[in-house]
């Protein structure tokens, strides 16, 4: 293992990190270059010292957990939506990240920017991506053991599309009631895994659906205050599909 300064990618350590992220993509680039990691014109020490070490990261808990503990130094505060400093993350972190085929070349597929680097720069006006250090360090800070060892649990390099649907609203995703639900409904209890279909964008009762409800349930009730069990029972009939006792209560 070894321990780094912690840092924030610049503007130009933003730009240069997304060029690589493209020749990795493209075949052309094998490492994250060096000056991503430790070079002051690309990446700026965080305005607290703080260290982090190079540890194998596994699981969304592995990376939640130790990050956590980690960077408590610097504060939620700071922490929190601090794009720069998740971005150098990204970077720092990256060979946990992606995945490298037998003769040891990146295979990044469709993976985007945002899983490794964002630019706050070029958000849209409330927008709140999660980069996958950050969605890891925010699951494990908001819901823990509690609601969301199903997501936990999981390879941090792999984001199903129930996560990533969950994930495009924070208030939805701060939420422990709705956090459980999504796993109540469309998690395995046995085996952990998704179920079939739920995350697809046409699926009847599936995750995409679900954001639209909460959407309309919550011009009525406060959705992000309620437990998991009270939103259920809620649930249109079409939501049996995936867990039969959604929409009992209307029964």
């Amino acid at each position: 293992m070894t321990r780094h300064l912690v840092r924030e990618l610049t503007s130009e350590g933003i730009a240069s990190a997304k060029s690589f992220l493209n020749d990795a993509r493209e075949g052309r680039a094998i490492d994250v270059p060096d000056v991503l990691l430790n070079d002051d014109r690309y990446a700026k020490p965080t305005a607290t010292e703080c260290f982090v070490e190079t540890l194998p990261i596994r699981t969304r808990r592995d990376a939640g957990e130790y990050l956590s503990g980690a960077l408590d130094s610097l504060g939620i505060g700071y922490v929190d939506s601090n794009y720069p400093l998740w971005s150098w993350l990204g970077m720092l972190y990256f060979e946990s990240l992606v995945e490298r085929d037998v003769q040891e070349r990146l295979t990044m597929g469709r993976i985007p920017d945002a899983a490794f680097v964002i630019d706050p720069n070029a958000l849209n006006p409330g927008e709140s991506p999660f980069t996958r250090l950050m969605l890891a360090w925010e699951t494990y800070r908001n819901h823990g053991d509690t609601f969301a060892n199903w997501m936990l649990d999981q390879p941090v390099m792999y984001v199903p599309r129930i996560v990533d649907r969950l994930t495009t609203s924070r208030l939805r995703f701060s939420s422990n009631g709705i956090v459980k639900l999504v796993g109540m409904l469309y998690i395995e209890p046995t085996t952990g895994k998704v179920k079939p279909r739920s995350g697809g964008d046409k699926t009847t009762g599936g995750i995409r659906r679900l954001n639209d409800v909460l959407d309309q349930i919550y011009m009525t009730y406060d959705v992000y205050g309620m437990s998991a069990e009270q939103l259920l029972v809620m649930l249109p009939d079409e939501f049996k599909r995936f867990n039969p006792t959604a929409g009992s209560a209307r029964n």
